[in-house]
């Protein structure tokens, strides 16, 4: 059991390091580069990136945290791992949580309804100004948690090995 919550951990950190350096990245880099465009290229150019992430990869390493974690609870249960260790996964199971719950609560929805505009001048500057700030808020806040997760889980993985 013990290799098996060791397994898990390191799997769940992998995992979860990746989706929180996308979504770091992905505020860091394309929305910073983005805010000098005009409304036209913003919208256009973040529908176009909005329909290609959610793709079998994206969508399996982003749900494998929560399988690889839940499996390292139950190995750890099993295999009496202290309670800090389980506090750590636990935790991090939680703030993992936290940045899917940001995700399609604020970030799918505002995702939605940006690729619902039409291409009149006076929609995009609505949509955008309706999309960008509460979007990259909400992004900012998944950063912080998806790391935050990613920590938790490998201080309990240095803790057990």
């Amino acid at each position: 059991m013990e290799t098996l919550l060791v397994v898990a951990l390191a799997v769940a950190v992998v995992a979860m390091g990746l989706v929180a350096g996308y979504v770091f990245a992905y505020g860091n880099s394309v929305m910073s580069g983005l805010r000098s465009a005009d409304d036209r290229t913003f919208v256009v150019a973040s529908q176009k990136m909005i329909t290609a992430v959610p793709n079998p990869i994206f969508i399996g390493l982003s749900n494998l945290p929560v399988l690889a974690l839940g499996a390292a609870l139950i190995a750890g249960a099993l295999s009496g791992a202290g309670w800090v260790a389980m506090l750590l996964i636990s935790s991090s199971l939680a703030l993992y949580a936290a940045t899917l719950g940001i995700t399609f609560l604020v970030n799918v929805p505002l995702n939605n309804a940006l690729l619902s505009v039409g291409t009149a001048v006076v929609e995009l500057a609505q949509a955008r100004s309706g999309f960008e700030e509460p979007w990259t808020r909400a992004n900012a806040w998944r950063s912080a948690t998806a790391v935050a997760a990613v920590i938790t889980s490998l201080v309990a993985l240095v803790l057990l090995s």
